[in-house]
């Protein structure tokens, strides 16, 4: 897979759609096996918005939709994703829809000229848009959905830019990407990565994705000749003889321009995480435990 697939498993997704096929005309969901029919003008194989390089999905706006073979169960509190690209300016332009069967679920809208708006027909005809950030300017966009089941709020590449009440119950049903049964309306533009969460993902969470998608290093990074470095490297154990795990080396890393940094452990696992560009990063090293007592020849670096 990848880092930033990693990470959209990581943090718990139950229906991830990569669209990186590129023949086929089925579109497999990597996490829950709820794979999706291909039909009509969609082109596969297309330049992707993550820069892993995996391929993304081209609709028409005529008659190009994926639609899941089975339903999907999405509860009170949940998080939609998706990677999205478009110059189009047409009102309605569905995204990623659950109003299968009945108009009481959640849609994905592209709507007044390039605002994201994402309407709940339960309890009411309750929308939130973000209104005034526009999204059909020719370039990817990373978009979220988030709810706790009274507010909704969406995020636009990383932050948010809107958060309001919005009433949202347990649904299950087909998902359809890219069209809504009840308006009729279709995408047109590339659509990447459409992951869906059994809960409400957290700022910090919504921001490393975007991070996680769109970074990449053109540049080492410096490890300072430090003593405590030296002496605690990547293959020496870290053995802190305390039981509140607090004795630590503590050290940094300049980064000259922006990725993810992958720690190396002692068992071969790595870690991922993005950071930024241009300045001091503080790093720690330092045991890692499920029962806190001792380590066992592994070294851990991340982020503080």
């Amino acid at each position: 897979m990848s880092a930033y697939s990693d990470k959209v498993i990581a943090d718990g997704a139950v229906a991830y759609w990569r669209l990186g096929e590129t023949s086929g005309s089925t579109a497999v969901d990597v996490v829950g096996g709820n794979n999706g029919t291909i039909s009509g003008g969609v082109t596969l194989n297309q330049p992707g918005a993550t820069t892993d390089g995996n391929p993304a999905m081209r609709f028409d706006g005529v008659n190009g939709k994926i639609v899941t073979a089975a339903t999907i169960s999405i509860p009170v509190s949940c998080t939609w994703e998706c990677w999205i690209k478009t110059t189009a300016a047409a009102n309605n332009a569905a995204i990623v829809s659950n109003r299968f069967t009945v108009q009481d679920g959640i849609v994905g809208l592209f709507f007044l000229g390039g605002n994201v708006f994402v309407d709940s027909y339960q309890a009411g005809n309750n929308a939130v848009s973000s209104t005034g950030t526009l999204v059909n300017d020719g370039k990817w966009h990373h978009i979220i959905w988030v709810t706790n089941g009274s507010t909704g709020a969406i995020y636009l590449d990383g932050a948010q830019t809107v958060s309001q009440a919005q009433p949202h119950v347990t649904l299950t049903e087909k998902v359809q990407i890219g069209f809504d049964t009840f308006n009729a309306v279709y995408w047109n533009g590339l659509i990447d990565d459409v992951a869906i969460y059994p809960t409400a993902l957290t700022p910090t969470q919504i921001a490393a994705h975007y991070a996680t998608g769109v970074s990449t290093l053109t540049s080492p990074f410096v490890f300072l000749e430090d003593p405590d470095m030296l002496k605690y490297n990547l293959w020496t154990a870290v053995t802190p003889s305390d039981s509140a795990d607090l004795a630590r080396v503590t050290d940094g890393i300049w980064v000259g321009t922006g990725g993810n940094l992958v720690a190396v452990m002692q068992n071969n696992t790595t870690m991922t995480f993005a950071v930024p560009s241009g300045g001091w990063l503080p790093i720690v090293a330092r045991r890692i435990n499920s029962t806190n007592t001792t380590a066992t020849g592994i070294v851990a670096l991340n982020a503080v």
